[in-house]
Parts: structure tokens; sequence; C-alpha cells
């Protein structure tokens, strides 16, 4: 099924269109495939996981085009997986494997067999609420689907927002200088970092990545003040990674700052009634 417009961007930022406007299109039938492992002990559900997958899927390009037909070469060679995206979903994989055993498909049409592995478990797609210090709020990112539709005025202590996915949310905290020990409160969760950041410096809290807490510089240098966090165990209300809730959040902050808060929607596939079809092939 070669119904879905998609992109594959590289570790070189190249950017590959899947689709009516390229000519160049990927089999979706089991890109949106998804199995769990259930782990039991004694009659018991120890843990549900998903493991690493290898997605079978083709590419049909027209005959003039087989420049495009290496687009796995760059990232397979330096062992770092590319960006699949689709209608503002995403999940990193690598293409593997290629094989031509039906190359001449259809007239005028090439076809390569591929297989697409992924070690995340879902697909992801992220949503952005700016929060600034000024008093007014803003209509910036008003119209995009993956931005939330207005900016928060960081003064008001009764902001809150929405998260939209069903389940905990994974985020990135970006909090903008200057500012001394700033914090951010979202439901009764204190994520606070006792550093100082200078005018242009930025503080980064990745919760996927529960090794660092990064100071950034202007130039982009980057410094790990993970010891700095004020740290408490998962559920405690001072968790520096505590995933967000769903549903309506409750958000204070430190006076006067600004910063973003990046949410990710995990969703074993995309939300099947967004979807765009193209029916070309």
């Amino acid at each position: 099924m070669f119904n879905y417009e998609m992109t594959y961007t590289n570790n070189r930022n190249q950017t590959f269109t899947f689709g009516k406007t390229s000519g160049l299109y990927l089999d979706t039938s089991q890109l949106f495939d998804y199995a769990w492992s259930v782990e039991t002990a004694q009659h018991q559900i120890v843990s549900v996981q998903r493991e690493p997958r290898e997605i079978p899927t083709a590419l049909c390009f027209l005959a003039a085009d087989k420049d495009k037909e290496n687009i796995n070469e760059f990232d397979t060679r330096i062992g770092k997986p590319g960006m699949l995206r689709f209608n503002g979903w995403e999940i990193h994989g690598l293409f593997i494997t290629s094989e031509a055993s039906d190359y001449e498909w259809k007239e005028g049409i090439m076809r390569r067999d591929m297989v697409f592995f992924t070690t995340d478990q879902d697909w992801t797609r992220k949503s952005t609420i700016h929060f600034r210090k000024q008093a007014n709020v803003t209509d910036e990112g008003m119209g995009y689907p993956h931005d939330f539709p207005h900016d928060y005025a960081a003064r008001s202590v009764s902001a809150s927002f929405v998260n939209p996915s069903p389940f905990p949310s994974e985020f990135v905290l970006r909090v903008y200088g200057p500012v001394a020990n700033p914090y951010v409160v979202i439901s009764g969760n204190v994520y606070q970092v006792n550093v100082h950041l200078a005018a242009d410096e930025q503080l980064l809290i990745d919760s996927r990545d529960h090794t660092q807490v990064l100071k950034i510089s202007p130039y982009g240098d980057k410094t790990n003040v993970f010891d700095a966090a004020v740290f408490g165990a998962p559920g405690s209300g001072s968790y520096i990674f505590e995933r967000i809730k769903p549903g309506a959040n409750p958000i204070t902050s430190s006076p006067g700052i600004s910063f973003d808060l990046e949410l990710y929607e995990g969703r074993s596939t995309p939300r099947w009634y967004e979807t765009r079809e193209n029916t070309d092939l």
C-alpha cells in the first residue's frame, strides 16, 4: 500500500519526500503494525514492552530517478538513525536492507524491497507551549497543527495547559536566562535546578535522558548540571524527569522567567483519522 505522503530525513539533514510530489513512494502496509512482548511469572503478567522491530517495506520510484534509491546509505554506514515523519508523527530508524528481486516492477517504475529498523516503541508527535515573561498573550503558533494555539503569560499564577495525550508524556523543558535557581511547577511537581543563567543562556531538561540536565551557552557549549537539580523520587512531587499527566495541568514558575515546554505524545500508531492519503500508485 503506497497511500500516504511521508518524509525521511537523514543525518546530513537531507529530506526525501514520498508521494505524488516526488515520484518516490514508500509502502506503508506494515509500518503502522505493532506487537507487545508479554513476560509472565506464575501465571501473572510481569512486564509488557515492545522490542526493537524490523519492518518490511518497499520503495518504488520512476526509472528516471534511480539516484534516489539509496536513501538509506548514509545513515546505515554511520550507524545513526534518521527520522521517518508522517503527518506530524515521527519515528527514528534505519533502512537496513535493499533487495532488487522485483526491480522492474511496472513499466517505467522500479521497486526495491527494504526493511526499516527501529528501537522506538512509539510514533511520537511534538507540541510546544511558549511561556513568556511579558504580560500579554500572543497568537504565535496559531494555525499550526502541532503547536498549541496560544502562548501563555508566565506571570499568571493560574495558568494551565492541556496535554492531549491519553497517557503521561515525555517532555523537554527549556528555560531562558537571565534567571537564578529557576523552577517550574506542573500539576504539583517541582522541576528546579539551582544554577545561574546569564542572558542568552538556557537550561534544558529532557525526560527521555536521565543522565544529564544541560546548561547551554550562547555559543552552543553544553555543561551537565545534573548535580544542581533538586531531586526526589518518581511521584514525590520533586522528580526532575516526572512525565506530564494527560489532560489539564496547572503551571506556575519562578517570577518573570521565559520557558518553552515541548510535549511528546506517543502512540503505537498515528491517529488513523488524521491520515492523508494519496492514490497515485
